[in-house]
């Protein structure tokens, strides 16, 4: 590169220095490494083009020319790393390299060149944004969640917390004392239950990430089993558009941590049944006013659907589900009550019995009931 084109480039990549004055680089350039003007241009390169790539050899700028040994050292274990094509840099005595005009000129050309590439590349290619930690996430939805500005980047974090419990009593104070209840997990624990608590609380999730994994399997192949049919299939697009969104806000892995052990209440651990009314108003959809059509040839959904609307009609051998509230007393309980039944009537109120109890229909979500097992082992392990 002439003397021109590495003013220009220079001008172009910022550099504000005294070398785009007249004549100034054809002085520095003629000096080499024993002029401190061309070793600050040379710096000023090296340090822009250590913001694109992570390297490990700095160059320092010379303020006299007899430090021009060791910047000549420190170039040449740059240039090195940089893998530079030309011999004439990286060849022959190091101490006398950049004592030729020609070869400064080269030296500045390598490193304006490498510096554009490196910009251009960014331009091309944009770095994503580092992902936040999850301690940052939580810290900054309880600043939004309690109207709180962004602290400033020198606060301490004695601070911080102090503003946080500030901003909680102010909060607190303007709701009923049991608007939050009473915490679930009473019991104080020590420095040493935490290790102990981590250790529970990874095993639960690795448990209940098989379960979500096995549930969301079966969802997928549900949902794709609606498209199997030759009408389904012309609006495989529209279903498409619809799942999607939804299937990817479901996480396989849990985001239950100790911190919602903490922040679990009493009314946790009210276990409610699926079917009860209480829930049913808030699950209960059109689908589940849907009947199946009647099909021939004596299909088990007709006689499902027959059973419903006479329970008279069930097929012999059948045995119709009951709500939990009309299920038979339990086997103990007959004896005692004198009640003289068949053996094939026993056995179907045993069959009832098993297949209907309460138990049975008690359900809960995945993070309730892995919070739940979290404090009852935390509960346990403390005692």
């Amino acid at each position: 590169m002439e003397f021109t084109d590495i003013l220009d480039s220079l001008e172009d990549l910022g550099y504000q220095g005294p070398l785009l004055e007249e004549g100034a680089l054809e002085t520095a350039v003629t000096g080499g490494a024993a002029s401190p003007e061309f070793t600050k241009v040379c710096a000023w390169l090296v340090s822009e083009l250590k913001l694109y790539c992570k390297l490990e050899e700095n160059v320092q700028a010379t303020n006299c020319p007899s430090e021009a040994e060791g910047f000549q050292l420190e170039m040449s274990g740059l240039l090195s790393e940089l893998c530079c094509p030309y011999p004439a840099l990286i060849t022959g005595e190091v101490t006398k390299r950049l004592l030729n005009a020609n070869n400064c000129l080269l030296l500045l050309g390598f490193l304006i060149s490498e510096l554009e590439s490196s910009r251009m590349s960014l331009v091309n290619h944009p770095q994503k944004k580092a992902q936040e930690s999850n301690v940052f996430i939580e810290l900054k939805g309880i600043c939004m969640a309690l109207g709180m500005s962004k602290p400033p980047a020198n606060i301490t974090m004695f601070q911080f917390f102090s503003g946080i419990e500030k901003k909680l009593k102010e909060a607190l104070s303007k709701v009923p004392p049991s608007h939050i209840g009473e915490p679930l997990l009473k019991k104080p624990l020590g420095p040493v239950h935490w290790e102990k608590i981590e250790a529970i609380n990874q095993a639960l999730v690795n448990e209940y990430e098989v379960r979500r994994k096995m549930l969301l399997k079966r969802l997928d192949v549900t949902v794709q089993s609606f498209g199997w049919s030759g009408r389904a299939k012309t609006h495989a697009d529209k279903l498409s558009k619809v799942y999607q969104p939804l299937r990817v806000a479901l996480a396989a892995k849990t985001r239950v941590s100790v911190a919602h052990l903490f922040a679990a209440r009493e009314d946790l651990s009210k276990i409610l049944r699926t079917s009860s009314g209480h829930i049913r108003e808030k699950t209960a959809c059109a689908i589940n006013k849907t009947l199946p059509p009647a099909l021939p040839g004596g299909h088990r959904g007709v006689s499902r659907l027959a059973g419903r609307h006479n329970p008279s009609s069930v097929l012999p051998g059948k045995a119709s589900r009951r709500h939990p509230e009309q299920m038979p007393e339990p086997p103990q309980m007959w004896r005692s009550s004198g009640s003289s039944l068949s053996s094939s009537r026993v056995t179907e109120l045993i069959t009832l019995y098993l297949r209907d109890r309460p138990a049975t229909l008690r359900r809960k979500l995945i993070s309730a009931a892995c919070i739940q097992d979290l404090v009852l082992s935390v509960m346990t392990h403390s005692s």
